[in-house]
């Protein structure tokens, strides 16, 4: 079996640092660990209160992780620590309790600054095996040179608990250089549940034949205005319509400064090869519009149609991204892990590659890890700068 532990967390109320130990147990499930150990302190005094474990807790019960989670009281816990956490008296790893599995482990990182570190081990009959040691920042030869270019704010819908002011101090936290907000076109025009329907048109916004409009593009700008100090850029995330036609108005269009393209609904699910066809033709929409990123190319054949990626796909996508000379997004958001197949076509074909991380949810900011393996994946972590978008060693 494979185990994770995190050790001494030590959280200060207004820290931020439960987002960093959410970002382990996501990093843990991204390892295909079984079990994930917190030890070692979670709070840096017993007078800290344990509140901030239900933002925890709603993550992984949305996410529907299997991770098993173990939590061990530390000196500098409170008192009501197993009256909010469950006592893992009774536990094993691989026969061992937690308490031996602990002692056979020795020494551990601490979860602190810079590097934010946790441990991985495999359990081989009472034996460890495989230790290794795991950073959640940027390492230390990218660090404050990557942009992260997808980040929403709280006007998404399918916002967690995001905020401009938190996000930029994670940033900094995790050593990423700049972030980019780019926020759902659609949302900004179109109620909930007509947005997440697909039931919304351009064509017939604003009419008696079409969705009610909710506009809330001046609420976007006089939030970015709120927080604008030139040290993050802002644009949109551009839905398609069930037309093929980009939701974004000329006016709207002209107040980004990095427009990035999604596809999030298809529709023609009854017959394969439409489906793919429907796919290309929306996604030459969006690159004709002027978009700079594709995000996640195949998320929605995987998370919206319930197949695999299409491989038959990558190349007519690759070549529609070298015509408008737009970057392909690596987007591992909610556990999504796609084919590096693709990114070393698009690589092959000299497009370039973009980091988003999609971030919803405050843990999320910063956390490349699965991007950068990716990247190791294609043989290009180590000619960033000739690969990525956004890149500045200075």
């Amino acid at each position: 079996m494979k185990a994770a532990v995190v050790s001494g967390v030590k959280r200060k109320e207004g820290d931020l640092k439960e987002f960093f130990l959410l970002r382990a147990i996501y990093e843990a499930a991204f390892l295909d660990a079984d079990t994930l150990i917190v030890t070692g302190g979670l709070c840096a005094s017993p007078s800290e209160k344990l509140d901030f474990i239900d933002i925890l807790n709603a993550s992984i019960k949305r996410r529907k992780l299997s991770l098993r989670i173990l939590w061990v009281r530390g000196e500098s816990d409170p008192a009501d620590f197993y009256q909010i956490l469950p006592d893992p008296v009774n536990e094993t790893l691989d026969g061992l309790s937690v308490s031996a599995f602990l002692s056979l482990l020795g020494g551990l990182p601490e979860m602190a600054a810079p590097e934010y570190r946790f441990l991985t081990v495999e359990l081989n009959h009472g034996r460890i095996e495989n230790r290794h040691i795991h950073s959640l920042a940027v390492p230390s030869e990218w660090r404050n040179c990557l942009t992260d270019f997808h980040l929403h704010t709280n006007l998404a819908y399918c916002s967690e608990n995001m905020t401009i002011p938190s996000a930029l101090r994670l940033a900094k936290m995790a050593g990423i250089r700049k972030l980019n907000f780019a926020e759902h076109s659609g949302q900004l025009y179109f109620m909930n549940d007509d947005y997440w329907a697909g039931r919304y048109t351009m064509r017939t916004r604003g009419t008696p034949e079409g969705a009610p409009v909710q506009n809330r593009m001046q609420q976007y700008r006089d939030l970015i205005a709120q927080y604008c100090d030139g040290s993050f850029s802002y644009g949109f995330e551009v839905d398609i319509d069930p037309d093929g036609v980009p939701a974004l108005l000329p006016e709207d269009a002209a107040f980004a400064q990095i427009r990035v393209g999604s596809v999030h609904h298809l529709f023609r699910k009854d017959d394969v090869a439409a489906l793919k066809q429907e796919f290309l033709v929306k996604v030459e929409a969006l690159l004709r519009s002027g978009v700079q990123i594709l995000a996640h190319p195949y998320r929605i054949f995987t998370k919206g149609c319930g197949m695999a990626e299409p491989e038959d796909l990558y190349l007519p996508t690759v070549e529609l991204l070298k015509r408008y000379n737009v970057a392909a997004e690596i987007n591992c958001h909610a556990g999504y892990r796609p084919n590096p197949e693709f990114f070393a076509l698009c690589l092959k074909h000299g497009v370039r590659l973009s980091l988003g991380t999609d971030s919803h949810n405050l843990y999320e900011v910063g956390f490349i890890m699965p991007h950068l393996r990716i990247l190791k994946a294609v043989d290009a972590y180590g000619r960033l700068d000739e690969v990525l978008l956004g890149m500045n060693r200075g």
